[in-house]
């Protein structure tokens, strides 16, 4: 349920046809979005929800510190939300639980970052609701990512108690447009570009580690502004906050640092369970008379003892109880009446009203 909610509310940005400004939203459509205050420094971050546990976000926004308060489904700034009391936001602190890549630091050669991505665990767990959702992580397959594709750019303005969420359609440039257009300043093997209509002039006051989501995915966050990329072209089309870290390289990482992959076990073993439910219902519409499940029949013998039959839902068959041709004083005799007209017959005993199936009448119901 959780992933069906995600992606209605990330259709709205998902399915954008062409490249756009950035424009305010809200919560609602960006429901992953987390905004991290830290305590120490005083100053904001971004980051994404990716279970109800963690939020990542880049090393460099929460390296230093160790107290961090996480708000969830923002539509506006955080001071807002103190003067008028928002019941659709989750605060959460997240106090000595900060994961940095083990990669993280800084070339020398250059003062580049790499692996520059943490994360926050939260000290309880956020509540799904539909402001408050997680982003999905990308299949390995789903890399490297082809040119020309189109993906949003997730904001906050932060600067002033009118801050909103954002969100912007762009297009990702191949790798080699990306060398040519930051040169040394591009981290080929760590990172992505993009292309966009149009930045903001106060674009690197206002927003800061944008997350970037394709297809309902989350596949990158913002380079740090602390080693900004440098445009080595003179096209007006060159932005230094076009580039982005590729979620790709720290992907075993956060399965490994994080509980991401048991949910996604649950989910899928939540959904084999809900396909099995399903598929039993249907099959079940085509059973002449079939015993509902849980229901209790009651079935006499040929002594006159009862037995409860507990109700499971067989397709194709039909079962009724007869005397035991055997002579066997304290059986039931179960005939199962085939597709094919042929008879099957199998015996549970009876010890009064409670019945003992025998193991092969088990490994027809298993």
């Amino acid at each position: 349920m959780i992933f069906i909610l995600c992606f209605l509310n990330l259709l709205a940005i998902s399915c954008q046809k062409e490249l756009s400004d950035y424009r305010p939203t809200n919560a609602n459509v960006l429901p992953f979005q987390a905004l991290i205050f830290n305590n120490n420094k005083g100053w904001y971050t971004v980051g994404a929800l990716i279970s109800p546990s963690y939020v990542v976000t880049m090393a460099n926004g929460i390296k230093q510190s160790v107290h961090f308060v996480v708000y969830l489904g923002l539509s506006t700034h955080p001071k807002k939300v103190a003067e008028v009391f928002d019941e659709k936001v989750q605060v959460i602190s997240s106090s000595n639980k900060i994961f940095i890549h083990e990669d993280y630091g800084k070339v020398k050669a250059t003062g580049q970052y790499i692996y520059d991505i943490g994360l926050l665990k939260l000290d309880r767990n956020a509540s799904i609701t539909p402001t408050v959702q997680i982003i999905n992580l990308p299949p390995k397959n789903l890399f490297p990512l082809s040119a020309g594709l189109l993906a949003n750019s997730t904001a906050f303005k932060i600067t002033s108690n009118k801050g909103f969420p954002a969100f912007a359609s762009v297009q990702l440039r191949s790798q080699t447009k990306c060398k040519l257009f930051f040169g040394p300043s591009f981290i080929e093997s760590e990172e992505i570009c993009v292309r966009q209509q149009n930045v903001p002039a106060d674009f690197s006051k206002v927003f800061i580690h944008l997350p970037l989501v394709a297809d309902g995915y989350l596949i990158g966050l913002g380079r740090t502004l602390l080693t900004p990329a440098a445009c080595q072209v003179t096209s007006a089309s060159c932005n230094l906050l076009q580039v982005y870290a590729s979620i790709e390289n720290a992907l075993d990482w956060i399965y490994e640092n994080t509980d991401v992959l048991d949910m996604k076990e649950k989910q899928i073993k939540d959904n084999e369970m809900l396909d099995c439910i399903n598929s039993t219902t249907v099959s079940s519409e085509n059973v002449e008379n079939p015993l509902a499940v849980g229901e209790k029949q009651e079935i006499t013998g040929d002594k006159g003892h009862k037995g409860n039959a507990s109700g499971a839902n067989l397709p194709n068959t039909k079962e009724v109880a007869e005397d035991d041709s055997q002579g066997k004083t304290n059986d039931f005799a179960y005939k199962r009446v085939n597709n094919n007209g042929t008879e099957q017959k199998e015996y549970a005993e009876s010890n009064g009203y409670n019945n003992t199936i025998a193991p092969s009448f088990l490994q027809i119901f298993g």
